[in-house]
């Protein structure tokens, strides 16, 4: 099973430090650039706090979420740095929720912009295993300390 955490943390492209998700100790970017084998991750910004626009930001946290158990959702988890919204680059997950957990199935690019992120997605790797697979409790967890943590940054 892996890991998944809130924490406090400044990107490399960052001016100071705010609310990120770690995986398996890891920043979300890096974790993806070295699971993924894509190094452009770690230019990537976390899509739950990454975005200007409001539709965008609450679209992010809606599909993060997770549903009903054997439900499948596209989320947007890492946007492009510079342009902080969904219509340049978007790195995607298929996150299915399944018997008390969260798994991410595939990952990729999506091919849809603003809120149809992910609609249409690019995927960069077949579904024969889960990339990833954390306990259902710990990644609710990890939601809600990230919004406090966001809410003490401010």
């Amino acid at each position: 099973m892996d890991h998944i955490s809130a924490v406090k943390y400044q990107a490399d492209f960052a001016n100071s430090p705010c609310a990120w998700i770690a995986i398996n100790g890891a920043p979300i970017e890096k974790w993806c650039a070295e699971t993924f084998n894509y190094p452009d991750a770690n230019s990537l910004g976390l899509a739950q706090i990454w975005l200007l626009d409001d539709e965008e930001y609450n679209l992010a946290w809606s599909r993060i979420t997770p549903g009903e158990d054997e439900s499948s959702t596209i989320v947007p988890i890492l946007v492009c740095s510079d342009d902080m919204d969904f219509n340049c680059t978007v790195l995607v997950v298929e996150q299915l929720i399944n018997k008390g957990t969260v798994q991410w199935l595939r990952w990729g690019f999506s091919a849809s912009s603003g809120l149809e992120v992910g609609i249409s997605t690019k995927w960069e790797t077949p579904m024969k295993s889960p990339l990833a697979t954390f306990d259902r409790n710990e990644f609710d967890d990890c939601l809600k300390n990230f919004k406090q943590i966001m809410a003490n940054s401010q």
